[in-house]
């Protein structure tokens, strides 16, 4: 079996500068794809930002058309890297927190799943 080079940022996002967040999602995608990184793993609302604030909820996005959804699947086949991260996204009306991944290898966007999406047993 060929090992995996994983690759967990541990990155501070801004609530109130999404492009900052992106730029830097951008950066650390660049820096572990040079030293071999497969796959990276970003913050729980890297892009968003996080605190639970009102800001949050305005910067999500539709998933995949949103400006920030098109650029990381575009940095994901640049990097040649699988990207997961959390992102708060608008669906169905409202805006909820949800995992999020790209396979470099695939056009596949999302993998998604929230506490709505899942019965408690």
């Amino acid at each position: 079996m060929k090992d995996l080079k994983v690759t967990l940022a541990a990155l501070k996002s801004l609530v109130i500068d999404k492009q900052r967040n992106l730029e830097r999602v951008e950066h650390a995608c660049s820096v572990a794809a040079e030293q071999g990184a497969r796959m990276v793993v970003m913050p729980e609302l890297m892009l968003s930002g996080h605190a639970g604030h009102p800001m949050m909820v305005e910067n999500a996005e539709e998933v995949p058309d949103g400006a920030q959804a098109q650029a990381v699947l575009e940095l994901s086949r640049k990097q040649d890297v699988d990207l997961i991260l959390a992102v708060e996204l608008r669906a169905e009306g409202r805006e909820v927190n949800h995992g999020a991944s790209r396979n470099r290898r695939s056009s596949t966007v999302l993998s998604l799943l929230d506490d709505a999406a899942v019965e408690a047993p």
